[in-house]
C-alpha cells in the first residue's frame, strides 16, 4: 500500500514515530542554551571588568563575581539575591559545558526521541565515556528553566558608585 497521499505528520503521529526534524530540534535547543549562556557570560564579564580582569571560563566568572560581591568591590542592592541567582545558574553553566564538549546523537525508544550526549573531551575508549540521555521534552524543560534563571540573573543591576 502506498501511503504517499497521507501527510507526513499524520502518518508519523499514527505510527508514533517522531518527525525527521527531531535531531534539528535538539540542535536548536543546544544552540539556544549555548547562546543564552554566552549572554550570561557577557553580563558577568561586564560586572567583573569594572574592578578586575574577568576569568576565562564561565564557571570561574560566576565564582569571581560572588567573591567580588562578598568583598564589596562590586556592590548590588541585594547581594544575597545576586548570590542566590548565581548559585541557581551554576548548574546550567555546568550543563552547558557538558553539552559543548559532547557529540550529540538521537535515539528513538518507544516512539520518544531522546538526545544522547557523549563526552568527547574524555581521553578513554568510547565505551567508557560519560553519556547523558534525555528526552527532547526534558531537554526543552532545561532550556526553559535555564532561560528563566539567566533572565533573572542578568536583570540585576549593580549600584553605581
Amino acid at each position: 500500500m502506498n501511503d504517499m497521499s497521507t501527510p507526513i505528520t499524520v502518518g508519523q503521529k499514527m505510527a508514533r514515530v517522531p518527525t525527521s526534524f527531531a535531531i534539528d530540534d535538539a540542535h536548536i535547543l543546544r544552540s539556544k542554551i549555548i547562546g543564552k549562556c554566552a549572554t550570561v557570560e557577557n553580563w558577568l564579564s561586564e560586572q567583573i571588568s569594572t574592578v578586575e580582569k574577568p576569568e576565562l571560563m564561565l564557571s570561574q566568572k560566576i565564582e569571581q563575581l560572588k567573591k567580588l560581591s562578598d568583598q564589596g568591590k562590586v556592590i548590588f542592592k541585594c547581594p544575597q539575591k545576586l548570590r542566590d541567582r548565581l548559585d541557581a545558574f551554576r548548574s546550567f553553566a555546568d550543563f552547558r559545558s557538558e553539552i559543548v564538549h559532547s557529540e550529540m546523537s538521537l535515539s528513538i525508544v518507544d516512539g520518544t526521541a531522546s538526545a544522547i550526549f557523549e563526552n568527547a573531551d574524555q581521553i578513554c575508549p568510547r565505551i567508557f565515556r560519560k553519556k547523558t540521555l534525555m528526552s527532547l521534552e526534558e531537554f526543552d524543560r532545561v532550556w526553559q528553566d535555564m532561560s528563566k534563571a539567566a533572565n533573572l540573573l542578568t536583570t540585576l543591576k549593580p549600584n553605581q558608585r
